[in-house]
């Protein structure tokens, strides 16, 4: 005899839309700070390096590579 099998409500898995980096910064900051800090990613005076290091010493952990991928169109944000 066969085993029963049930696929009914069978769904593929949400895809994330965000990267971690934007998710961590909607978790940790305020509408306020999160303005600034997607007002600071949009900026181009801001090297990739050097925003990083001023986000980390404001306490939001964040590396180059983060903020590269992010504002070069590399992360799940825009695919």
């Amino acid at each position: 005899m066969k085993e029963t099998i049930m696929l009914e409500g069978l769904t593929p898995p949400e895809k994330e839309t965000l990267c971690a980096f934007i998710r961590n910064a909607m978790d940790q900051l305020d509408k306020a700070d999160m303005q600034i800090f997607l007002d600071n990613l949009a900026d181009a005076r801001w090297g990739h390096t050097e925003l990083a290091r001023a986000l980390t010493d404001r306490g939001f952990k964040a590396n180059d590579d983060q903020t590269r991928r992010h504002r070069t169109g590399k992360c799940i944000c825009v695919r």
